[in-house]
C-alpha cells in the first residue's frame, strides 16, 4: 500500500528524529505500527486488530469480526517504554501529533485524545 506522505523533520537527536506530516484533504495519514510522539515527548505506536492479524498470519476478517462481537476497539494506541542501554540501536522516527488534528488510519478518520494515566485513544469523527 502506498500513501503519499510529505514529512518534515523538526528535531533530530542521536537515537531518533521527530517529524511532522503534511495533511492531505482528509487528514494526516497514519500506517499500522507507526511511531508517534506528543509535544511533551511521550512515545506511542498505533495499531489495529487487522494489522495484528496480518502480521501473525491470521485471517484479518475473522479477527475484526471477533473484536466487534466482543465489544473491543479495533484501532488502538499503545504507550512505549523507554530504557537506557549501552548498545546503540536503530535510529527511529516519531510523528509529532497534536490533539486538534484529524488523522486517517486504515480508511477511517479519527482524532487522537488523551485518556487517564498518560494514555491516548482514537476517537472517530
Amino acid at each position: 500500500m502506498s500513501i503519499y506522505r510529505k514529512d518534515t523533520i523538526i528535531h533530530s537527536y542521536r537515537a531518533f528524529d521527530v517529524f511532522e506530516r503534511e495533511p492531505d484533504g482528509q487528514g494526516i495519514n497514519l500506517v499500522d505500527g507507526e511511531l508517534i510522539t506528543t509535544p511533551e515527548g511521550r512515545r506511542y505506536t498505533v495499531g489495529s486488530v487487522v494489522g495484528y492479524a496480518l502480521e501473525y498470519n491470521e485471517c484479518p476478517i475473522k479477527a475484526y469480526q471477533r473484536a466487534i462481537e466482543k465489544g473491543h476497539k479495533t484501532h488502538y494506541i499503545i504507550q512505549l517504554s523507554i530504557s537506557l542501554t549501552h548498545s546503540r540501536g536503530e535510529k527511529r522516527r516519531y510523528l509529532r501529533i497534536d490533539f486538534d488534528s484529524i488523522y486517517r488510519f486504515q480508511g477511517q478518520r479519527f482524532k487522537i485524545i488523551p485518556t487517564p494515566n498518560d494514555n491516548l485513544a482514537f476517537e472517530e469523527v
